[in-house]
């Protein structure tokens, strides 16, 4: 029978379409693969043969855990923004409170998804891999899409965006967030260990992942956009980009097709996620008037409206979802909020890249976008208005510089292999 790698996901459909990507991958190469994540992965990724193993939280556990997603990047902020330790404190603290039941909960799940395993690979989202391997025997590949790994030439992905310390800064972050990060957790995952028969690794952070050279880190990030730093690990690689191509044969409406064709000039594809974060007439006033402003037609991806697929006027179509692969090969620019699946995707493609980001890595990712030259500078969502994101939106689609360096970064993504780059170094340790 063939190894059996169990692969552990967490967060939104972002974070785990590339671990689908992985999982595919594997499973082409002859492993058997089970994915541990959202109960929605099923409905999200139907018929790639992987067996899902659903880890949905306990019901009084969805509000916990989504506002402490929300309150970690504001933490981490007043920790080096405002030197508010009392704040910070308290705010950990109760993070932290608010957390364990859904993180007792997740522990247990992924022991019982990991039985039977012959590899665990997991990303830095998913707390319980790496223990869980130590206790199995079996290896760890540690797979983050975030910049992650002490180094003096960036901060951390959640540092305050716009703060230019210098390198001690830039290494410092790392190792602070390192160890917020295993502190929020400490109290319960120690526990845990010690049920499992393994030693409490005490206030010795395990997301330091230089430290040991067993456990290979693979970086789902591609060069065109991060140096892989020097003083990192030789186990630690930056392999490329995970992309899921299974969805490039999606049907889609026969009116976007028309929308697509009827005039020469190409639309923009402009998404910023829920329509919840903006009101459904605040997003279609802000978007038609920056629109009309540049003389552009659009398509929109926001999932707040009741029809899949609709078109609102000559300049404008909406739908809930596209698959990114289909989509932004037939446009001349993209504006989204700057998660680093569609950063990939909109690169991959070779499109100008206008960021709006909020929150997470969307501002790390907004920032090397502009320092590479393939779009303006981000601006954030808090002061987006119609005037910027008209501004941003004619200067991505007229400066030859930035079509330029977009195509640039496209050659080296579409050059580089990350799935089975990783699918290589399974095969090493845990061959078929």
């Amino acid at each position: 029978m063939a190894p059996l790698i169990v692969i552990l996901a967490a967060g939104s459909r972002g974070d785990v379409q590339p671990y689908v990507a992985l999982g595919v991958g594997l499973r082409r190469a002859g492993y058997r693969v089970r994915i541990c994540g959202p109960g929605s992965l099923p409905e999200m990724f139907p018929g790639l043969g992987i067996e899902y193993f659903q880890v949905p939280p306990p019901a009084s556990g969805d509000s916990q855990t989504s506002d402490s997603n929300r309150d970690m990047p504001l933490s981490w902020a007043l920790t080096i923004a405002k030197l508010d330790v009392s704040m910070t404190i308290r705010r950990l603290k109760r993070i932290r409170d608010q957390s364990k039941a859904v993180l007792k909960y997740v522990l247990e799940s992924s022991w019982e998804a990991c039985q039977g395993a012959d590899g665990i690979l997991a990303g830095y989202l998913s707390v319980a891999a790496q223990h869980i391997a130590e206790r199995l025997g079996v290896p760890y590949f540690c797979a983050p899409i975030y910049a992650v790994g002490r180094t003096s030439e960036f901060p951390y992905f959640l540092a305050p965006f716009g703060l230019h310390a210098g390198p001690v800064y830039n290494r410092l972050s790392h190792v602070i967030a390192e160890q917020i990060f295993w502190e929020l957790q400490r109290e319960v995952v120690d526990g845990w260990r010690r049920r499992l028969g393994l030693p409490s690794l005490g206030h010795r952070t395990p997301y330091n992942y230089g430290r040991n050279p067993r456990n290979p880190v693979l970086y789902g990030l591609s060069t065109a956009l991060l140096a892989r730093p020097a003083a990192w690990a030789p186990h630690m690689d930056l392999v490329g980009f995970w992309f899921l191509d299974e969805y490039c044969d999606w049907k889609p409406p026969a009116t976007i097709l028309d929308f697509l064709k009827e005039r020469d000039d190409a639309p923009i594809s402009i998404g910023f996620g829920s329509l919840d974060q903006f009101g459904r007439s605040d997003l279609m006033n802000l978007v038609t008037a920056a629109l009309r402003q540049t003389n552009l037609r659009g398509i929109l991806i926001a999932d707040g409206f009741t029809e899949d697929a609709c078109r609102l006027s000559d300049r404008l179509y909406v739908l809930k979802s596209v698959p990114h692969g289909w989509l932004f090969p037939k446009v001349r620019a993209v504006v989204h909020h700057g998660g680093v699946g569609t950063v990939a995707a909109g690169l991959r493609a070779g499109r100008p890249t206008v960021t709006i980001p909020e929150c997470s890595d969307q501002y790390f990712w907004g920032k090397r976008i502009a320092e590479y030259g393939a779009g303006p500078p981000p601006i954030p969502r808090s002061s987006l208005n119609t005037q910027q994101l008209a501004n941003a939106i004619r200067t991505a689609t007229t400066d030859a510089r930035i079509e330029a360096a977009a195509r640039q970064l496209s050659h080296i993504i579409s050059t580089e292999n990350g799935v089975q780059k990783v699918v290589d170094r399974v095969r090493s340790v845990c061959p078929l």
